[in-house]
Parts: C-alpha cells; sequence; structure tokens
C-alpha cells in the first residue's frame, strides 16, 4: 500500500523532480518490503536454483562464461581455455572438435571484425 501511494506521489510530479526524487531513492537502496506475487508465466527463480542439479553455481557459471570471453573463446589463448574434448555446435556448423573449431576461428579474423 505505502509503494502504491510512493509510486503515485512519484507520477503527480513534474520531470525534473520526478529525477531528483527516482535518484535519492536509488542512492538510499530503496527496496519494498512486500511480498511479490509472480507475474503470469514468470518462473520461481530461487526454487529452480535450489532444485537444479546442475554442478556449477549460477555466480561461478557466470564467472568462467566472462574467463571464456576474456579469452576470445579460445582465440586470444590458443584455446587453453578450451577443454580438450571441447565441440562446437551450431544451427547449420559441427559438431567441429577443438582443434577443428580453433582453425576455423583463425581465418574468420574476429578481434580486426
Amino acid at each position: 500500500e505505502r509503494t502504491i501511494m510512493h509510486a503515485i506521489a512519484l507520477l503527480s510530479l513534474g520531470s525534473a523532480q520526478r529525477g531528483r526524487a527516482l535518484a535519492a531513492v536509488a542512492a538510499v537502496g530503496f527496496r519494498s518490503t512486500a511480498p511479490r506475487a509472480l507475474i503470469k508465466g514468470e518462473v520461481d527463480e530461487p526454487a529452480l536454483r535450489a532444485a537444479s542439479p546442475f554442478p556449477i553455481a549460477p555466480d561461478a557459471l557466470i564467472a568462467r562464461a566472462k574467463e571464456i570471453l576474456d579469452a576470445g573463446v579460445g582465440t586470444r589463448d590458443g584455446g587453453a581455455c578450451l577443454a580438450p574434448d571441447f565441440e562446437f555446435c551450431a544451427a547449420v556448423v559441427g559438431p567441429l572438435g577443438r582443434d577443428e573449431y580453433l582453425s576455423a576461428l583463425g581465418t574468420f579474423q574476429l578481434e580486426d571484425a
């Protein structure tokens, strides 16, 4: 109820005042304490994460993906970031083994694009 009142109050402000008010709210880290219902079609992400049998935690998986991207998906480190049994599969290409994939990527000169 209080959050709705704040939203209505923000809508009544002019754009400059609304911008300052939103910046002030962001600066203090305002978070609603009201429980949030799922939107139609939205999944319960915390429940799915808790039930997932995937062996890598989401934060660790994101960190690993960033490492791979930083290594140019194998182009900057000679493929050291890729597992020996790595396979590339796309809609119309593949599967390509690690060496075949690296050879193909070398012809594209992705860093120059």
